[in-house]
């Protein structure tokens, strides 16, 4: 099945060392009478008010580079590009509409499908494939808003730099954890209105240990996904 790395919004062309946070020398916040969960609500108006945002990730396995994905998402279409051990995918999604380009290397690791007939062409996966729900998670930002502040046992970390920024950092457990696994996930929130999310770290335990550093750009920027001009419709026989 396909990876289930929820966020880790993998950074923008830099290694996952010199993404993760540090403690600043500042000591005040603009947040210093709110809750943890009132910053995130703050966080959370914001982004459903930018209405788009590009979202970069890199997410490490027991200290191997494994996975990469670049996320532009908007209200209601979005495309996401994802390397994962060289199985290279391109999804768009259009409302409900989801098209999916991926190698072959990416039809094997992400759906254990060896040899696929579908390789290195447009598919268009119905909302009825197993496989829709996994592929278009996260992607609109409803969703994304979502998975970046739904967290639970939060606990406000005080100030932290993200990637040479200020940041107030709120650590928690993400509300839809998967079943079996060991999470937690930090938000990096600017310091200045609109107090939007800078970046997002997650540590994780799926078998192995990871962890994951995302961040946040282009913040309210036109998205705009076109459909393929050729595709072919997926079926529980080529796609399971």
């Amino acid at each position: 099945m396909r990876p289930q790395f929820r966020f880790l919004v993998l950074a923008a062309s830099t290694v996952l060392v010199a993404c993760l946070p540090t403690t600043a020398d500042a000591a005040t916040t603009p947040f210093a009478s709110k809750s943890a969960a009132q910053i995130l609500a703050l966080t959370a108006a914001a982004m459903s008010k930018a209405g788009s945002v590009r979202l970069v990730n890199k997410t490490e396995l027991d200290g191997t580079a494994a996975f990469t994905l670049t996320t532009d998402s908007s209200p209601n279409q979005g495309t996401q590009v994802q390397d994962f051990s060289g199985g290279v995918e391109t999804i768009r999604l259009i409302g409900r509409t989801l098209f999916l380009n991926a190698n072959a290397a990416a039809y094997s690791l992400d759906y254990n499908v060896s040899n696929s007939t579908l390789a290195n062409e447009w598919v268009r996966v119905p909302s009825s494939n197993a496989n829709y729900s996994n592929i278009a998670a996260a992607i609109l930002m409803p969703s994304l808003v979502s998975n970046t502040v739904g967290m639970k046992s939060l606990k406000d970390l005080g100030v932290k730099r993200f990637h040479g920024l200020e940041t107030v950092a709120i650590k928690g457990l993400p509300l839809n954890l998967t079943p079996g696994t060991s999470e937690t996930q930090t938000v990096y929130v600017s310091m200045t209105a609109p107090y939007l999310p800078v970046g997002l770290s997650t540590e994780f335990l799926e078998g192995v240990n990871g962890a994951g550093t995302s961040v946040f750009s282009h913040w309210g920027e036109d998205v705009a996904v076109t459909s393929p001009t050729t595709s072919v419709t997926a079926t529980s026989d080529d796609f399971p």
